[in-house]
């Protein structure tokens, strides 16, 4: 657990990568390139989502409601309950991925959703990503802490 608070307390007292802003500032303009933003101009083009291939991919199914990613956002928030003794359905709201950039420069521990939100969100954007090229069957497993 020394080793968790002391990552915490390293990630505390750091600024956001630039990574992260760019991604924050595409994903809040709409500015993913999200599949089914190039259906309408591809007409062979499958608009689905690259890790659950059912559902047509958006914003909020890739990020909220895909089969793959919820299990991830239920280990996450009880990853955090554990950590700050605070019980949050932050994670499951949809209104999350307009929530990715915090309000100073530098973080705080108790403003540490924002930035814990935006390396899920990049993450989860990465996974697509590669599974999108490299398509594998996702089988999410977590340990329990």
């Amino acid at each position: 657990m020394n080793l968790l608070l002391h990552a915490i307390f390293k990630f505390c007292t750091t600024t956001l990568p630039n990574y992260l802003k760019t991604f924050n500032y595409k994903s809040l303009n709409n500015l993913l390139p999200l599949e089914s933003k190039f259906k309408l101009n591809i007409i062979d083009l499958k608009p689905n989502c690259h890790l659950c291939l059912i559902h047509y991919e958006t914003n909020i199914h890739l990020f909220n409601k895909c089969v793959i990613i919820k299990p991830l956002l239920h280990h996450v928030t009880r990853l955090y309950v554990n950590v700050t003794g605070q019980h949050t359905s932050y994670f499951f709201d949809t209104a999350r991925i307009q929530f990715h950039t915090p309000l100073s420069q530098t973080p705080h521990c108790n403003d540490l959703t924002p930035y814990l939100n935006s390396v899920l969100s990049y993450i989860i954007w990465k996974t697509r990503n590669k599974n999108k090229f490299q398509p594998s069957p996702i089988n999410p497993q977590y340990s329990n802490y």
